[in-house]
């Protein structure tokens, strides 16, 4: 082989979806798709991570068989990512750091990585139903204990009016009783 050896690598069209749990204890998914074309002259050992949330997962397996990519291939990649929270937005970012296959007799050609970085929507509705429904239950609780009290300091309103007017009758002093026939 005759020539400069000139090794590089580029991420196309990378996808990112996020998928909620509904338990909104449990935290969600994400997983990255992208193509990944060795754009260079030389043979190419695939090797990298996706990152998202402090979560992160390698792009070929470690116990996967080795992935080289020839001049001009294309190789798509879809990386699950477990434990990822939804905070509205979720954003991973993939590298890759390729090894440089050179051959017999070469120099090492160093590479540096590439990265990519891509964003989905990850809204928590099943925390948000949760939080609603705390408020709502609250909210609830509170109105109906605010219902209660007003009942009972009406029923202690009524009960002394009543025993105002039952003190203010003629002949209803302290000590004389009246007569059946008086009633």
């Amino acid at each position: 082989m005759t020539g400069d050896v000139v090794p590089a690598v580029a991420v196309d069209g990378m996808r990112v979806d996020y998928q909620m749990s509904w338990n909104p204890f449990a935290a969600g998914s994400l997983t990255v798709e992208a193509d990944i074309v060795n754009t260079g002259n030389v043979r190419l050992v695939l090797d990298g991570t996706v990152r998202a949330q402090g979560s992160s997962a390698p792009i070929v397996a470690d116990d996967a068989a080795r992935q080289e990519l020839l001049p001009g291939d294309r190789r798509a990649v879809s990386i699950p990512l477990r434990s990822v929270w939804p905070l509205i937005v979720a954003s991973a970012e993939l590298q890759v750091a390729p090894t440089v296959v050179t051959p017999d007799g070469g120099e090492a050609v160093d590479l540096e990585p590439v990265t990519a970085t891509a964003t989905a929507a990850a809204v928590p509705w099943s925390q948000l139903l949760v939080v609603l429904g705390t408020a709502l239950v609250l909210s609830a609780l509170l109105a109906g204990r605010s219902r209660s009290r007003s009942r009972v300091a009406a029923l202690v309103r009524q009960a002394k009016e009543e025993g105002r007017r039952e003190g203010a009758r003629p002949g209803r002093a302290e000590g004389v009783t009246a007569n059946a026939d008086d009633r």
